[in-house]
Formats: structure tokens, C-alpha cells, sequence
């Protein structure tokens, strides 16, 4: 058996082997599989931020209700100048949602959370909270307050 050799090395050629790495099918089926995930995440995200803002609309309503109770329980009323309530109108930590009292009196109280930038866009269940001193609780958007509180 006659072995070839490289003339200017001295040396046997190399066997021809199959080189290694991924072909243009394989790329384009992992962007596809990413694409789809992406897809999916992203939509799902955006509902966890939307409802997770909710949450903190809420509880500065309830919070806020409390202290106007508090004030009540204390003065007979709720609009009583020695009340110590936070400088409205206040934004909640996310700052997705302005918190304010749009009636305040001697006997009934209402307070409200308006979302703003974002929020207000993408919220289109719920839009403004409201609690009054009855503890009735409403929304502007198109869903119920069962849905939203």
C-alpha cells in the first residue's frame, strides 16, 4: 500500500474530518424557540407589574382610610385640623399611582388612588381606586371592584 506524502513536510495528510459547530437550520431554530419564549415572558411580565402596582394602590387606600378612622375615633370627625395625615397628594413607592383625598368632611371622606404613566396605559381593568368612610369600594376601569380590590 502506497501512502501519499506532503512534499514540502515530509509528513502523511491529515484524514478529512467533519468540522464541528451548529448550521444555519439549528441557529434559526434556537431563535425561533427564544423568540416564541420572549414572546410569552414579556406580555406575562407586564400583567405581574400592572396587578403587583394594584396591590400597592390598594393598601395606601386602606392605610390611608385607617388614619382618617383614627382621626375619627379621636375627634368625632374626620376632617379635624389636628389629624395627622401624610402631604397630599402622595405617590406610592412604584410612583404608578397618585393617592389623594377628593372629599374630605365633618361626617364622610373619600380617597382615591389615580394611576399615572404606564398604569394608566396598560390598567384599563381597574384605572382609579376609591374607598369612602362607609368602606364602599369602586373602580373607574371596566371591570368590578370585585375584580380590581
Amino acid at each position: 500500500m502506497k501512502m501519499n506524502v506532503c512534499n514540502k513536510c515530509g509528513t502523511a495528510p491529515a484524514v478529512f474530518s467533519r468540522v464541528h459547530g451548529f448550521t444555519l437550520v439549528e441557529l434559526m431554530i434556537v431563535l425561533i424557540v427564544l423568540g416564541v419564549l420572549v414572546g410569552v415572558a414579556i406580555p406575562s411580565y407586564r400583567d405581574y407589574v400592572v396587578r403587583s402596582n394594584r396591590s400597592e394602590a390598594r393598601a395606601a387606600l386602606l392605610e390611608l382610610s385607617q388614619t382618617l378612622e383614627r382621626c375619627f375615633t379621636r375627634f368625632n370627625r374626620y376632617d379635624h385640623a389636628s389629624c395627622t395625615l401624610p402631604a397630599m397628594p402622595m405617590m406610592t413607592p412604584s410612583r404608578a399611582y397618585q393617592v389623594r383625598i377628593p372629599q374630605r368632611t365633618q361626617t364622610a371622606f373619600t380617597v382615591e388612588a389615580v394611576p399615572q404613566g404606564q398604569q394608566a396605559a396598560r390598567d384599563t381593568l381597574c384605572g382609579t381606586f376609591r374607598i369612602n368612610q362607609a368602606g364602599q369600594r369602586t373602580v373607574s376601569g371596566s371591570g368590578t371592584p370585585r375584580d380590581c380590590w
